[in-house]
């Protein structure tokens, strides 16, 4: 890779890599002894310095895409220089008014060429093109460069997510190498740089998981969540299972509730069990719920790290809640058990929940940079939100169900407990009439107060 320079004749790119770190000179041709050091640029192009120098070093930024796009220059070399442009360019903070989009383009230049040389780079190489690349892909400020890149570069990738997405997988495959102990006879000094190593990943894995969520990508999110805790990394089936916990768990305390009010078999052998004194239905469904969580979390965080919560979506459950408060009154809960027909009673449960979806659905169309086929993960978001407000709707008609049940004249006499509860009793109507409605507010109350998304954290 060569520069021509008025004045001073034509440069060579040469890379010392004789030490730990990777030296790049400019060599004249004319005098291979003349060498000018690139890592001198960030402290002549920021306090002065010798003018020639500079002017070279302006036209090696300029040049760096079109000198590594060059056939016959090794990918290797490429990949250096393209990261000391990419350093004296942010350090400098020096833009061009032709360039524009210079940093962006030289950045997404470099994790490209770092796919081409992914097994020569070295670990400490590979961290810092995902960490500048994700730094970039994840800024919403540039989707109108990425949208310009799509169109000129005709990318197979089609949303910042996607190439997000790419990225965590080197990070991941970078985990498990930084994971590795160096050999006893290296010394505390490579010790150190492995484990230095390590939370370099570790920090980088975590924005990316953040980001992820924002563009509400369970699936990955959880996926990182379960390497990020160390030990062992659980199998592809625990990650399932702990993805959907929620709405595994309200699917069985759902079915629990449904076989015990029309099957009187299920009935008759659970309804008259016993547990501690308790009806054992409702231990059953708690117990069931309550071992759950703590297996799964147990196994996620290999007992050795902190919980990440974010991935069971705190701040729509915490919503929910909310939307449950708002309808703790006489009047809500007497609204259910009027004379109703079928019709209304339908209309009841679905219109608040086809709401919440259309919503959801708006919502993530205007996410800067999330993948177009978001019908799927708005589905998912629904059967969280859905779960979640079925789950908390049982403990709260065990709870207080009750009590308020016996100050509604409408209620005497029309309807009756599905089950005996831990404190209470269960009521099916309560849960099934009010579960939308919450859910409805809960979700409103985030998005339109926070102005923040259902993924985030709290």
């Amino acid at each position: 890779m060569n520069l021509n320079i008025p004045g001073q004749g034509e440069f060579q790119i040469v890379i010392d890599t004789t030490g730990i770190n990777r030296t790049i000179y400019f060599e004249s041709k004319l005098d291979p002894a003349h060498r000018i050091s690139y890592q001198d640029a960030v402290g002549e192009m920021k306090y002065g310095g010798i003018q020639d120098n500079i002017e070279l070093y302006e036209q090696a930024l300029l040049n760096s895409e079109k000198m590594c796009v060059e056939t016959g220059n090794e990918d290797y070399v490429k990949l250096i220089f393209l990261k000391e442009s990419i350093f004296i360019l942010n350090e400098t903070k020096r833009r061009f008014i032709g360039s524009p989009y210079l940093v962006q383009d030289l950045t997404f230049l470099y994790w490209i060429i770092f796919q081409k040389t992914r097994n020569d780079v070295t670990l400490v190489e590979a961290i810092d093109v995902c960490e500048r690349c994700l730094d970039l892909l994840a800024d919403d400020a540039n989707q109108d460069w990425f949208d310009r890149l799509i169109l000129e570069k005709e990318l197979k990738i089609k949303s910042r997510e996607e190439a997000v997405q790419e990225i965590v997988d080197v990070l991941l495959k970078l985990l498990e190498e930084s994971k590795k102990t160096p050999e006893n006879d290296a010394g505390k000094a490579a010790a150190e740089k492995a484990a230095d190593e390590k939370k370099k990943v570790e920090q980088a894995l975590s924005r990316a998981k953040d980001k992820l969520m924002t563009w509400y990508n369970l699936k990955k999110g959880v996926e990182i969540a379960a390497s990020l805790q160390g030990g062992k990394i659980p199998s592809r089936l625990l990650r399932v299972i702990s993805g959907w916990l929620p709405e595994i768990t309200g699917a069985f305390a759902l079915a629990c509730i449904v076989f015990f009010r029309i099957s009187p078999p299920f009935r008759a052998v659970f309804g008259e069990m016993r547990f501690l004194g308790f009806n054992i239905l409702p231990v059953l469904v708690y117990g069931i719920i309550l071992f759950s969580f703590v297996t799964a979390l147990w196994k996620l965080t290999g007992n050795t790290k902190r919980i990440d919560f974010q991935i069971y979506l705190p701040r729509m459950a915490a919503g929910i809640i909310v939307g449950y408060l708002v309808l703790f009154s006489d009047e809500a809960w007497g609204g259910i058990f009027g004379e109703h027909g079928a019709l209304f009673v339908l209309a009841r449960i679905l219109v608040p929940c086809a709401a919440v979806f259309l919503y959801i659905l708006i919502e993530m169309n205007n996410v800067k940079g999330i993948r177009y086929s978001i019908f799927w993960k708005a589905l998912r978001l629904f059967f969280r939100g859905a779960a979640y407000a079925f789950l908390i709707g049982l403990i709260i008609s065990d709870l207080f169900g009750e009590a308020i049940v016996q100050r509604i004249p409408e209620a005497q006499g029309t309807v009756s407990p599905c089950l005996n509860g831990l404190v209470g009793h269960l009521y099916p109507e309560v849960v099934f009439y009010l579960a939308p409605l919450a859910l409805f507010i809960g979700v409103f109350v985030q998005l339109l107060w926070e102005d923040k998304p259902l993924t985030a954290k709290i």
